[in-house]
């Protein structure tokens, strides 16, 4: 029966991978980590849209004193039980840089936009749009 010795690694071959864990550690470690933060942060970002079941309406002016913003959040509280039996969130933006002085978005529970105007829109309108959704029609129309 042989006897096996155990093989004695070089000091040479143990600098040259303590050399490679130094430079893992120092030049790769902080990428893979950057990488899985950001990774994170943009599932986090889907699944919060994909979560958020709700319709909305957003609302983008080009002055957070719009009249027509006043106005188009006037009419949507006329009819504010409307929008809560449909789910509906409205949410407001001011965009000094925006092409036009007032938009209305109509996004539907799957995250896309269904509807864009320029104009105010009644309550009337904004309902029978979000019936249309919810019978899965495709309503895809713009207004200019």
């Amino acid at each position: 029966m042989a006897i096996m010795k155990k093989r004695k690694t070089p000091d040479n071959h143990k600098r040259k991978i303590a050399g490679w864990i130094t430079f893992w550690n120092e030049n790769f470690k902080p990428v893979i980590f950057i990488s899985l933060v950001i990774t994170l942060v943009i599932l986090a970002d889907e699944k919060d849209l994909r979560s958020s079941e709700k319709r909305r309406i957003i609302l983008v002016a080009d002055d957070e004193r719009s009249p027509v913003l006043a106005r188009q959040i006037q009419l949507l509280r006329s009819d504010s039980a409307g929008l809560t039996e449909r789910d509906i969130i409205v949410e407001t933006m001011t965009d000094s840089k925006a092409e036009k002085p007032f938009t209305f978005i109509l996004v539907g529970d799957d995250g896309k936009e269904h509807f864009r105007s320029y104009l105010l829109q009644t309550p009337n309108e904004i309902l029978n749009l979000i019936d249309e959704l919810i019978r899965r029609k495709p309503v895809i129309k713009r207004e200019t």
